[in-house]
């Protein structure tokens, strides 16, 4: 924000509008001084990325099942080997471990219970505190086929890819089998929990989903044609969804709108990503939303769910998928054996604008003296001393 104090003009460095800058002289921001706003201002968010490779060629190149948790991130390999997994405390040099049962397809594994689970396609289900040595779980090894799992109101989900079982469990070892209602896909692609909401998305091109808010008894919530949805996720009272379209002959297009976001869980509605690609995974922390897509070194971010900017990466994974731990996102896929991280941080800033619309003034008092009194700084607000805070609504503007 450029402030006017006296016959100087003074620009907000970030984060949060709590430091000024004259050029490169840090000056300070306290309460009591004095600025000039008869001018309209936005609010501007930048990121700040910083990212890096894993220093380690890791011993398999299909890496799908990723989590993060006490101080460990754990892949376990997909194939090429199927009885291993790997582990690293700081995601550049990882060692392996053997896992207790071979010929298995690990597709998911999250951090819950203070445990690490993972499920699979052949051998059901395994655990482990500390990411290394790792033990059975008594899931039927027939029940579910390349499942996914979420952590849900205390409990954990799996749900097969490829019918309409699922399981659910306490702790991570005891399993106790469930079916889902009919729907018009055969199994679940995606899965996601939030205030009191499960969801889980169809593994086929009907685009469908079923919600239930006790995880036992779902209901149908509704159909878009050609999409099919492969990742979901809850984060600052909003969930989103995102996938690819298949026109009838089920050839793969990449329209900007493969993605629906909703306040609910129920009502959907749909939104435009900032790039046309066909979109495989998504996760977020605690400023913002993320979504990776298939082959490409585009990842798309939005602040609020529903406006989305592009971001250039270094790394691109097929049939990738993001996990968000220890401040960094990891993207694992199938074409590369080197994990990708990256550092994803938001600096905001007030800036001046020559030319308002009416939707981001914040105030416009010709008739009346604009100098105020600074009396508070927050980290998205202002208080002045005429007693009006002037705050960042969600959609980016300031308003009084």
């Amino acid at each position: 924000m450029t402030l006017h104090i006296g016959s100087q003009d003074y620009t907000v460095a970030v984060p949060g509008a709590k430091k000024f800058y004259i050029g490169s002289n840090f000056i300070g921001l306290a309460k009591g001084d004095e600025i000039n706003i008869d001018t309209y201002y936005n609010w501007q968010t930048e990121m700040n990325l910083s990212e890096f490779s894993s220093s380690t060629s890791l011993s398999g190149s299909v890496l799908v099942a990723g989590a993060y948790g006490n101080g460990k991130w754990v892949i376990l390999y997909f194939s090429n080997p199927a009885n291993k997994g790997t582990y690293s405390t700081d995601g550049l040099t990882w060692t392996d471990f053997n896992l207790p049962i071979i010929n298995s397809s690990w597709s998911d594994v999250i951090f819950a219970k203070n445990k690490f689970i993972a499920v699979g396609t052949k051998n059901g289900s395994i655990y482990s505190s500390d990411g290394i040595n790792w033990e059975m779980g008594d899931l039927n090894s027939n029940l579910l086929d390349f499942p996914k799992m979420m952590y849900a109101n205390g409990k954990i989900y799996a749900f097969s890819h490829s019918s309409q079982n699922y399981a659910v469990s306490e702790n991570g070892i005891n399993w106790t089998s469930y079916t889902l209602p009919s729907f018009s896909s055969s199994g679940v692609n995606a899965c996601t929990y939030g205030n009191g909401i499960f969801l889980v998305f169809g593994s086929s091109t009907a685009g469908d989903w079923l919600y239930s808010t006790d995880g036992i008894n779902w209901t149908n919530g509704g159909e878009e044609y050609g999409y099919m949805w492969t990742s979901a996720t809850y984060n600052k009272g909003k969930f989103i969804v995102v996938g690819e379209y298949m026109d009838p002959k089920r050839h793969r297009i990449k329209p900007t709108t493969s993605y629906m976001y909703s306040s609910d869980g129920i009502n959907w509605e749909f939104g435009e990503l900032a790039d046309s690609l066909t979109w495989e995974s998504c996760s977020h922390n605690d400023d913002l939303f993320i979504t990776v897509p298939n082959n490409s070194n585009k990842i798309n971010y939005s602040f609020d769910g529903i406006n989305w900017n592009s971001l250039t990466i270094s790394a691109s994974r097929s049939y990738p998928n993001v996990i968000y731990g220890d401040n960094k996102f990891m993207i694992i896929g199938q074409n590369s054996s080197y994990p990708y991280f990256l550092s994803l941080s938001k600096d905001s800033c007030y800036t001046k604008t020559n030319n308002p619309d009416v939707s981001t003034q914040v105030y416009d008092e010709p008739n009346v003296a604009s100098t105020k009194t600074i009396t508070s700084v927050g980290e998205s607000s202002i208080t002045l001393s005429d007693t009006k805070v002037y705050n960042r609504n969600s959609s980016g503007d300031i308003t009084n």
